[in-house]
């Protein structure tokens, strides 16, 4: 059986911790333009709302650029949902 010693650290991940500002600016920056993509790529739904938006993906360069994305909640969801059901009924 080995011993166990106990690693004592003030960092849960010492890498991403310890970055400087400008990488983690860079590191934000692609996750943000990741997971824009994605939707993107797969939802119908958020595909649509960026589009009307005349917004892809590949539009966002910058922290700046990022005020181009619709805000999204479940209050724009709702309405989205209102209108659908009330012209299937039209």
């Amino acid at each position: 059986m080995m011993n166990k010693q106990k690693i004592e650290s003030k960092y849960w991940n010492p890498y991403l911790e310890t970055l400087d500002y400008e990488k983690i600016k860079r590191l934000q920056l692609r996750k943000f333009k990741d997971i824009l993509k994605y939707a993107f790529d797969n939802s119908l739904l958020y595909r649509e709302i960026y589009e009307e938006a005349g917004l892809k993906p590949e539009d966002i360069q910058s922290f700046e650029d990022i005020q181009k994305v619709p805000i999204i909640d479940k209050k724009y969801l709702i309405n989205i949902w209102m209108i659908e059901v009330f012209m299937e009924m039209v």
